[in-house]
Parts: C-alpha cells; structure tokens; sequence
C-alpha cells in the first residue's frame, strides 16, 4: 500500500470514496517481515508484499473505479468489487464504529492481503482468511506494542517477534495468542531469557541473565526461578538446588568465592533448617540455622578431628565444651 493504498489515511465518505496518494508508516511497502519459515526453525527468512500477485494489483485497482459506495444494514460503507452479488476482489469498508478495512475479499468474506484499523486505532495488515488474520502479518497496538509473523484464525501461532516501546522484545513461539515453547526475551532492564514459555511465562526450563550479570539456569513455574536450578552472582558466589519463587528454598549447596561451602536447607533465601558449613581450613560445623544465622546446638570439627559441642543464639555461640 505505502504511496499507492494508504490503509491509514485514505478516507471514505458516505456519498463517494476517495483514496488519497499519502504515505502509510505502517503500509506493506515498507513493512516487510522477517520470521522464520515454520516454528522449529530458527533462520529468519524474508517475506515481502511486494512479491505477491495481489499486492502487485494494488496500483491499477486504486486509480480506476471501484463502484458506487453500498450501505450495509448495520450502517457500514462498502465500495469495491463483487462477483454474483457478494464481495469478491478488491474493496474498502468502513464500518460506523470507526473500523477500516482495506483489501480483498472472497466469497463476501476478508480474504487474501488486507489492512484493518480497529475501533480502538490498532491496525493489522497482513493475510486474510475466511474473515480473520491468518497467514503472515503485522499488528499493531494503539499504545505502540507491535507483533510480527504468523497468525492462525485471528491469533497469533508460530514463530514471531513482539517489541515494545519500552525496550522489552520477544522472539519465538506463540500459540493461541501466547508466548508458548520455546523463545527469547529481552526485558526493559536489558536482562536477557532464553528457554521455554507457557500461557506468556517462563515456564520450564531455561537460562536467565540479569542485568547485573547474575545467571540462572534450571527450572521455571509461571514466570518464577522455581525447582531445581543453578544461580550464579556476578562476584561469583553460586548456589545449586531448589528454588521457590525466585528465592533459594529447599535442599541445596552455596559456595562463596571464598570457598566455603554450605550444604543443607534453606527457606526464603537464606540459610534455614539444618545444615553443614565447611570453611577453606577444613572446619566444619553442623547444625541448625535460622534466617541464615546459626541458632540452636551444633558440632564443630576441626581440622585435627577434635570435636566441639556449641549451642548458638542469633549467630553468638553462648556455650561450648570438647566432645
């Protein structure tokens, strides 16, 4: 459309229908899109409306005569082409809404290449079928969220990208209108996702770098670092085991970049339940913890093999004695 049908600025009006020769930002001429050739595939290849026999009609349809303009009984304008009294070829249509189409038709039906603003001002333009979005298209949202690839029966299904304003990108499988399988997102603080998605979360498994240059790789539950995974600070500290909604919870190990170690139960965290720590001398010490401070009887063992009985309070030894 572009130059030649401008989906967004021709106007129709109830006695006559004018298309004027302006330019569309958001036109097929300048909008060509790039996604893979089918959902398990990574290697974008390159879809151009150009190409196409119907968008090659485009010029000649809209400087000749599409008809007189048809009212529809719910108030809608029509002007374009018919075959045995149904729309069929070329035609615009605006409804009193406010919505726009432009486009073919088939069998009184949206059907082939087409454009459509919405009463809301999103626009779709793109392929048709049997009067819903189905093919290869571009939506975009009135609050500039934008979507490029493959839709099925109004949805979006298979390999696409969605960006943002704000910086935030997606690029992967959807299916009914969801992020769903395998994808990766970009977030608004440049943190980076790459795994599975389920209804528009991460869900499954997955790697998750943060902007800070803290990593994540394991499990995901609707949208949470949860289950069993790696988690690894920029300073180089690391933890394996368990995850409950973004926090360490469960059984599992932190190492310091120290090197020492603690292996046992956390909650929330932080160390929590029992536990062993094991320093770079050599000592060890087993026993409960709270909140990440020792709390409760514990066994130190030195390095020598001499053990020590010891009872903690909020992190304070408060007594000891030699095994």
């Amino acid at each position: 459309m572009g130059s030649r049908c401008s989906c967004v600025q021709e106007i129709i009006e109830e006695e006559d229908l004018h298309l004027k020769n302006e330019d569309n930002p958001y036109s097929m001429q300048k909008s060509p899109i790039n996604v893979p050739s089918n959902a398990s595939s990574n290697v974008p290849i390159s879809y151009n409306y150009q190409n196409s026999t119907e968008y090659q009609s485009f010029p000649s349809i809209c400087l000749g005569r599409l008809g007189d303009t048809k009212e529809y009984p719910d108030g809608s304008l029509y002007r374009g082409e018919y075959k045995n009294g149904l729309r069929e070829g070329f035609g615009i249509q605006v409804w009193t809404n406010g919505v726009r189409y432009e486009g073919f038709w088939s069998n009184d039906k949206r059907h082939g290449k087409g454009c459509k603003i919405y009463a809301n001002k999103d626009i779709y333009e793109g392929d048709w079928e049997d009067d819903y979005p189905s093919g290869i298209g571009i939506y975009l949202f009135n609050y500039g969220v934008k979507y490029e690839g493959p839709w099925k029966n109004g949805k979006k299904c298979g390999y696409g990208i969605e960006t943002r304003p704000d910086g935030y990108r997606y690029e992967g499988n959807w299916e009914n209108d969801e992020k769903y399988g395998y994808g990766v997102s970009i977030d608004v603080d440049n943190s980076r996702y790459e795994g599975k998605f389920l209804n528009g979360l991460k869900h499954g498994k997955g790697r998750l770098v943060l902007a800070d240059g803290d990593t994540y790789e394991g499990e995901f539950f609707k949208g949470f670092m949860h289950g069993n995974g790696n988690y690894t600070w920029s300073d180089g500290k690391k933890y394996i085991g368990e995850m409950f909604e973004n926090k360490m919870s469960g059984h599992g190990s932190l190492k310091w970049e120290d090197g020492k170690i603690y292996v046992g139960e956390f909650k929330d965290g932080k160390e929590h339940g029992v536990g062993v720590l094991t320093t770079v001398d050599g000592r060890t010490f087993r026993g409960n913890w709270v909140e990440g401070l020792r709390h409760g009887f514990g066994l130190i063992t030195l390095p020598n093999g001499k053990k020590i009985n010891c009872e903690y309070v909020n992190g304070k030894m408060i007594s000891d004695r030699l095994d």
